[in-house]
């Protein structure tokens, strides 16, 4: 075993062991931004009906007074309601945005603070964690590499990289095929239930078939 190596590594991990909980911080913050960025898409959505709501009733309301007024006034009041009506809904639509960019803003804030943390205190641990790419600081691989080291399948710093290189790619391999393998089930179970609805239906069908002919007879 490369006992210097296997060192080196150990004491980057004593390192990174104080960064992994700000990185996997920054993961959890990212996985929450798709929901707001959905959440923004659709912020439209309630104000469009409201407007088409407040538009019929403005165009009931205005052919109601249309027997009393001058068609050029019912005209102008319609015109200056939608306009009143939009601008308002323009307006909270504005709003609402605004609250939700300041969220994504806020998120945004915290994941750059995290990771300025992290890459302090790698900046001021140049002698430990220097030697290793930036792409492998933090624990995982490390230990992954230690394992391979202490077992003498990496005698180099480039050999153990490589090794994690294709754990990480065999696992992500892994992931996608079970990916793959839950959709298709998904799809097999989905496929079934309309194979037992066709039946079912084919089958009454057939029924309501013979009671019909039963009665003719």
């Amino acid at each position: 075993m490369n006992s210097n190596l296997y060192n080196q590594l150990n004491a980057a991990r004593n390192l990174t062991v104080t960064t992994d909980p700000y990185l996997e911080r920054t993961i959890q913050l990212e996985n929450t931004k798709p929901a707001y960025y959905h959440k923004r898409s659709k912020a439209i959505i309630p104000y469009i009906v409201i407007g088409v709501i407040a538009g019929l009733f403005l165009w009931g309301f205005t052919r109601m007074l249309g027997a009393s007024l001058p068609t050029f006034a019912v005209n102008l009041i319609f015109t200056a309601g939608v306009a009143l009506v939009t601008v308002i809904l323009i307006s909270a639509h504005k709003k609402k945005t605004a609250a939700i960019d300041s969220q994504i803003n806020a998120i945004d804030d915290e994941i750059h603070s995290c990771y300025d943390h992290v890459f302090s205190v790698f900046d001021s641990n140049p002698a430990i964690i220097g030697f290793l790419p930036q792409e492998y600081r933090y624990t995982e691989a490390i230990d992954y590499m230690m394992s391979m080291v202490a077992s003498d399948r990496a005698a180099t710093l480039p050999q153990a990289l490589q090794l994690f290189d294709e754990y990480d790619h065999r696992r992500t391999l892994e992931s996608q095929n079970r990916q793959i393998l839950d959709q298709q089930q998904l799809q097999n179970a989905q496929l079934q239930s309309l194979n037992r609805t066709a039946k079912i239906n084919a089958g009454a069908n057939i029924a309501g078939t013979i009671f019909n002919i039963a009665n003719k007879l």
